[in-house]
């Protein structure tokens, strides 16, 4: 029997961003661990176990999707939740193609906590 909280990593270039999502997380006893950008999240995830990890698409140096494949070739039995404000281009599109690419859901930025909590409720054994 695991007494362990489920761990999530927030990977987003907005420290606000990071800092909101952690709370909501930590709110509902994740344990949470965050990044700035992809390689450091690469960097974590090779060391640690991570559950889930909501990975923002639109992000200098490392994009989402460029994370988001490297993620896939670890083969870490990791839920990768994409993320994105939309940027200058229409919303759905970054996150259609994050799905298209392996992702495990999509939120728009804005989202609630009740949002992230649903995810990572839906695909959890």
């Amino acid at each position: 029997m695991q007494n362990n909280p489920p761990v999530v990593m927030v990977v987003d270039d907005d420290p606000l961003i990071r800092a909101v999502c952690k709370s909501h997380l930590e709110e509902s006893r994740y344990s949470v661990l965050v990044a700035e950008n992809g390689e450091r999240a690469l960097r974590q995830l090779r060391t640690k176990k991570v559950d889930a990890v909501f990975l923002d698409i639109l992000m200098p140096r490392m994009d989402g999707i460029e994370t988001l494949l490297e993620i896939k070739k670890l083969k870490l039995p990791v839920r990768v939740y994409s993320m994105s404000g939309g940027g200058r281009a229409k919303l759905d599109q970054f996150l259609d193609v994050a799905m298209k690419f392996g992702a495990d859901g999509r939120l728009k930025k804005p989202f609630s906590r009740a949002e992230m909590i649903r995810l990572l409720g839906e695909k959890s054994n």
